[in-house]
């Protein structure tokens, strides 16, 4: 049996910064292609944008990569994955940017749940608490139930985080043996033909700058999966499922400027409370994992 790596949860947590910084960009990408273009022929592009250049770094680094010895795990991670992104893009379609994203931020508190569940990982209170902190933020910022709120795109985007939490409990499985680069091959993969089947009802010729869009989408997203795959290998779901938050900031900023998405009052104090979170997080893993190093050292 292949040995479990070790937790590096400053790596895990730098990537999951990386991937989150990723995501938005594609994020945005995607909310605009939305509005011209039926939202299954966008996750294709986004899948084969990530498929192709994830081919070509296989080629270069070792086809080896292609090999896996967990193909039950790819299978879940890539089904159940597809129809998360779906119901992801949907709800950026369906919602303003901002409001869609904190939404998605339930996931990692579903992550966690289901690495209990599944993987008896232990959850320490102050992973609940940094957690159930980001919970409130996300509540205060989307008030369910609040006169004129979009239901469909609530339950679309809540479907969706459930359908991640399964998605990381895939990939913190996969991470025991696999390659991050071999479990976004596979996902994109996947993603590339379940999509594929759709095209012939949906297809658009895209137009002039349209393609540029939908290459981005494709990289942004590549480099998303990459660290956020990562990050789920090096820590656990606890450790580092705060600091997807982050992605907020950058929701935020992008409505604002390219939808007129204005930020009310308690959508600042929902992303403060989320960005406090997240910080105290940061500062007590950083501190724990030097102290660690110190002691070994010492």
């Amino acid at each position: 049996m292949t040995p479990s790596r070790p937790d590096q949860p400053l790596r895990g947590i730098a990537a999951m910064l990386t991937g989150a910084t990723a995501f938005s960009a594609m994020s945005l990408c995607a909310k605009y292609l939305n509005a011209h273009y039926d939202v299954l022929q966008t996750v294709f592009f986004r899948s084969l944008f990530v498929l192709l250049p994830a081919t070509f770094m296989i080629l270069l680094r070792d086809p080896a990569l292609w090999r896996t010895r967990n193909m039950a795990a790819h299978f879940w991670r890539g089904t159940v994955g597809f129809a998360s992104m779906l119901c992801m893009f949907y709800s950026f379609k369906l919602l303003p940017l901002a409001d869609a994203v904190a939404i998605n931020f339930l996931g990692p508190v579903f992550a966690v749940l289901f690495a209990m569940i599944l993987l008896r990982e232990r959850a320490r209170l102050r992973h609940w608490l940094w957690l159930g902190a980001g919970l409130v933020g996300v509540l205060i910022m989307t008030q369910p139930g609040h006169a004129g709120m979009n239901w469909l795109g609530f339950g679309v985007a809540m479907l969706g985080t459930v359908l991640f939490g399964i998605t990381q409990t895939c990939i913190r499985i996969l991470g025991r043996t696999e390659n991050a680069l071999t479990t976004v091959w596979v996902f994109a993969l996947m993603a590339t033909i379940f999509a594929a089947a759709f095209q012939p009802l949906v297809w658009r010729t895209p137009a002039g700058y349209d393609w540029l869009l939908l290459i981005g989408t494709g990289l942004f997203a590549l480099v998303g999966q990459i660290a956020v795959t990562k990050a789920y290998q090096y820590a656990p779901a606890a450790t580092i499922g705060p600091f997807n938050y982050t992605s907020l900031i950058w929701a935020m900023l992008f409505g604002a400027l390219f939808w007129d998405e204005q930020p009310t009052p308690q959508i600042l104090l929902g992303a403060a409370i989320i960005i406090a979170a997240g910080s105290l997080a940061a500062i007590h893993e950083a501190r724990s994992y030097l102290a660690a190093r110190v002691g070994m050292t010492s």
